[in-house]
């Protein structure tokens, strides 16, 4: 498992990029396969804001309300997780 973490590492990046080039049906699979549904969704419906544009304290803002949403969304996933065990 090193290797391989230490080859993606050095040539991880390089190799999708060939793969979106050279094989867009397969790096869609890949993406599919990788990219949780809900991350999507969520990028779809709420756009990455472009923090080159904001003041400093408006990203803190942003990022603050991120980490809160995942905590919470992390904090729920725990507790269904419990109740269903």
């Amino acid at each position: 498992m090193t290797a391989i973490a230490d080859d993606f590492a050095t040539h991880g990046a390089d190799a999708i990029a060939q793969l979106r080039t050279d094989d867009p049906a397969n790096y869609l699979r890949m993406v599919a396969a990788l990219v949780p549904r809900e991350l999507i969704l969520q990028r779809e419906s709420q756009p990455v804001p472009d923090y080159a544009e904001l003041t400093d304290e408006e990203a803190l803002v942003v990022l603050e309300q991120e980490y809160r949403r995942r905590r919470l969304e992390a904090s729920m996933k725990a507790v269904t997780a419990s109740a269903i065990a």
